[in-house]
């Protein structure tokens, strides 16, 4: 097998594990206080409206990763990825704001 032939494996487990992590672990805990273990909040529940596009952004990425390593692909897993991030964090502090709509000021939110 050629060397250009070869698909990245590390890529396209470390794309399978974020997967997996989104849609099995929570995504966000709302806690009414420090003390109080918080609500967990997961990914799957958030899916909806724009979020879509995360959603499909996670799916590019897993596709891409799976492809033939070209310098090209390895551009475009790039630009997913640094798409992926930020869109995350905005979904995360966004549904953490949405959360703690009418609560105590002492409630609290996390990763």
């Amino acid at each position: 097998m050629n060397e250009h032939e070869r698909r990245n494996p590390v890529l396209a487990s470390l794309s399978v594990l974020m997967v997996l992590a989104l849609c099995g672990l929570p995504f966000l805990q709302i806690a009414p206080n420090r003390l109080v273990s918080g609500q967990p909040i997961y990914f799957s529940s958030m899916v909806h409206g724009p979020v879509w596009l995360l959603a499909f952004i996670l799916v590019a990425l897993l596709w891409a990763a799976m492809c033939k390593p070209a310098k090209a692909w390895l551009c475009v897993v790039l630009v997913i990825a640094a798409t992926l991030i930020p869109g995350l964090l905005w979904l995360a502090a966004n549904q953490a704001s949405i959360k703690l709509q009418g609560q105590l000021p002492i409630a609290r939110a996390s990763l």
